[in-house]
């Protein structure tokens, strides 16, 4: 079956948050500190990586991220079966896919505002997943206005 350009931006999007987010859960159990993106004290991934905040209920956040990532790609592959098995119109599918997508993006404010307020310090490769996740909330929103 032939995708839409916003499937394939979609596709693209969570791949690469994929990518970020299995980076991000290797930062989170070296051992080693000096990574390519610890480049000071306002940017320093360990240091982020290290803080209470990068566990949730003793779960890595990254691996969250990676299992957030991996359902939009899997949704997105399967979108024609999922409206099939429960009924949805398109709009239905981007709709639900909009409401999850909100989510993501609602946890990674979070995490970025205990980066700002509590760790004061950046995390590269979190800003580049927090880029990615409103990069996908904008395609996604696009997918369920459009259709």
């Amino acid at each position: 079956m032939a995708r839409t350009r916003p499937e394939k931006a979609m596709l693209a999007l969570a791949l690469l948050g994929m990518l970020a987010a299995a980076y991000g859960l290797s930062l989170h159990y070296s051992g080693d500190s000096s990574h390519f993106c610890d480049i000071g004290t306002s940017f320093s991934c360990d240091k982020v990586n290290k803080s209470p905040w990068s566990t949730l209920f003793g779960v890595p956040v990254a691996l969250l991220g990676m299992l957030a990532y991996a359902a939009v790609l899997l949704l997105v592959l399967k979108r024609a079966s999922v409206e099939r098995a429960l009924a949805f119109t398109r709009k239905d599918f981007f709709g639900y896919m909009l409401v999850f997508v909100c989510a993501m993006l609602l946890f990674q404010a979070y995490l970025t505002a205990m980066e700002i307020t509590q760790i004061h310090t950046y995390c590269l490769v979190c800003l580049v997943s927090q880029a990615t996740v409103i990069a996908l909330a904008c395609v996604v929103f696009a997918a369920w206005r459009s259709s």
